[in-house]
């Protein structure tokens, strides 16, 4: 072999080793603790994030059995907007369902 072949090949093997290393505070990032649905907005808020985006810019509300999934169009993407069903603490499910009646796709 060639010796600039192996120059690109550790480049490779640090990529994937480094990869595999796995990212202890992740799930902060990612899951809400609170959700907020007034004004024609959608506030959520996590221990180190908070994002609003309009119930307009929503194109679907994904319904999975224990959580609904706001799904937002470009350019107001983003994954963080899921509200688990049992921690719905004012107000009621078809409450909720009622409010978003032609956004809400049943999984």
């Amino acid at each position: 072999m060639h010796w600039i072949f192996c120059l690109a090949f550790i480049p490779l093997v640090l990529l994937v080793v480094l990869s595999l290393i796995p990212y202890k505070d992740d799930k902060k990032f990612l899951f809400p603790l609170k959700i907020l649905i007034y004004d024609g907005l959608v506030i959520n808020e996590g221990k180190d994030f908070k994002s609003t985006r309009k119930v307009s810019h929503s194109s679907k509300i994904i319904d999975f059995e224990d959580c609904y999934y706001f799904h937002f169009s470009f350019p107001h993407k983003d994954c963080r907007f899921l509200c688990q069903k049992d921690l719905i603490t004012e107000g009621t499910i078809e409450e909720f369902e009622n409010l978003f009646k032609d956004k809400i796709i049943k999984k």
